[in-house]
């Protein structure tokens, strides 16, 4: 049974005894993690494990070209897959070979961390700034984690990540005073409500910038890992060498067993579950949700059997 905040969440983390008692060979990044709401993981893959994965995904986006060309975008490139690591292991081994960074994940979750989802880009998102927490509602709330991995050297002019230093400290946005302003009281809510997405986020950016918090971008390289806390404003900056790949995979990761929601249950709208009736397959030792499915940004859904 997992507590109902998770010890990260406390403003006092530092006086847990979960921070006290932390493993010498990662407090210095869990330190860095409770004050910052990130931390970067230098050459934390194998460099082998980077070199196969990329070999394996430029190879599978050759042999079913057809289907990754419809979802290019004028310069060929993907900007967003949803679970593609069902049809390539390298990319499971990404996550598994991550030796360093699945230590700091079980040591926060308290319990084994598994992959939910995960996310590749070839190109940089150039998403606005967001928190993950509307779309991404556990039970309890807030286990868990991104884990993003560079395969390609990332910099200020192919998309970096950027993000609030520290914003995860800010309190969250009244939830109850975003749904008024589109629902009444008892009425059922669209879970994919846009304006719901994006007044929460306009919320939390506000916020940010009232506090004068600094917006910094994060250059990685390949074999990097950065990991974000449940509330950290992130997203993906602007592109200007639209030219360059930057091939990257996020891993959503959770304790086993956790359930996941959406806005519905964010905004109280629909009760969460107490428990998860998923299926896992294991692979060295971890475990992967299994989704039958392999979707381009979110649509046209591709049996993953048939995309191997």
């Amino acid at each position: 049974m997992l507590p109902l905040i998770p010890w990260y969440m406390d403003l006092g983390a530092r006086g847990k005894s979960s921070y006290r008692d932390c493993p010498i060979e990662i407090k210095e990044e869990i330190s860095f993690f409770l004050d910052h709401g990130w931390v970067v993981l230098r050459n934390s893959v194998p460099a082998s494990s980077v070199n196969d994965a990329t070999h394996s995904f430029y190879d599978h986006k050759s042999r079913y070209s057809s289907i990754y060309s419809k979802y290019s975008d004028s310069h060929g490139f993907q900007r967003r897959i949803v679970n593609l690591h069902m049809a390539i292991d390298d990319f499971k081994r990404i996550y598994t070979r991550n030796s360093k960074a699945l230590k700091i994940q079980d040591y926060l979750f308290g319990s084994p961390s598994i992959c939910f989802t995960s996310l590749t880009f070839e190109s940089g998102s150039e998403q606005s700034i967001h928190r993950d927490s509307p779309y991404f509602v556990t039970n309890p709330e807030y286990y868990y984690l991104g884990v993003w991995v560079a395969l390609e050297e990332v910099d200020e002019k192919n998309g970096a990540l950027q993000l609030y230093d520290g914003g995860h400290l800010l309190q969250e946005p009244d939830r109850y005073e975003i749904f008024k302003n589109y629902y009444n009281d008892g009425d059922s809510i669209n879970p994919h409500d846009s304006r719901l997405w994006d007044h929460y986020q306009q919320e939390t950016v506000r916020m940010c910038k009232s506090r004068m918090l600094n917006l910094i971008q994060v250059p990685m390289s390949p074999g990097d890992t950065l990991i974000w806390h449940p509330h950290l404003p992130h997203g993906g900056s602007e592109i200007t060498e639209k030219h360059r790949s930057r091939l990257s995979i996020v891993n959503h990761v959770i304790p086993a067993g956790t359930p996941v929601h959406g806005m519905d249950v964010f905004y109280g709208q629909n009760q969460p579950l107490d428990c998860a009736n998923y299926s896992y397959a294991d692979f060295e030792g971890r475990q992967f949700l299994i989704h039958q499915n392999i979707d381009f940004a979110h649509r046209d859904p591709i049996a993953y059997d048939q995309f191997r």
